[in-house]
């Protein structure tokens, strides 16, 4: 009885979609049942990151993109990395500041890591039930130097 009102469901469904105008699917913002309009996003301008490679120096790959960790705000904080390994034996996780990934669109859609290899071969494993330690790029040497603070 389920499975046939699902199998209704689904057939009106599908012809509703099917009748509907090719002008009204071409529409940029479609409002949704409670009248918002619905952003659509051209597929050749965002890409997917969970698995997504992610290269180093020398367009060396060195890992993939396991997680993504974000603020309260739902704002991309750091990216989750697992290095190395064959089907998750003999890698480590690390977690590398948001800033630090430079993606890179297309059909072969990776990720450049601008920290040097060796900087995130000594950096610490990413634990989730330990506060997060993100790495991120070096400090510029050619940076200014802060201000000191006023006497008081």
């Amino acid at each position: 009885m389920v499975s046939e009102r699902l199998r209704m469901a689904v057939f009106v469904a599908a012809m509703a979609l099917a009748t509907t105008p090719a002008w009204a699917q071409a529409t940029a913002a479609t409002p949704t049942a409670a009248g918002e309009p619905i952003e659509q996003v051209p597929a050749n301008k965002v890409v997917a990151v969970l698995g997504l490679t992610v290269r180093g120096d020398g367009d060396k790959e060195i890992g993939r993109i396991v997680d993504v960790l974000v603020d309260h705000a739902g704002a991309p904080r750091a990216a989750v990395i697992e290095l190395g390994g064959f089907l998750g034996m003999g890698s480590r996780k690390v977690a590398v500041e948001w800033p630090a990934l430079r993606f890179v669109m297309g059909k072969a859609a990776s990720a450049t890591l601008a920290i040097p290899l060796a900087m995130i071969k000594s950096a610490p494993v990413y634990d989730p039930a330990k506060p997060v330690e993100a790495i991120g790029m070096p400090q510029s040497t050619s940076a200014a130097t802060p201000a000191a603070a006023p006497a008081q």
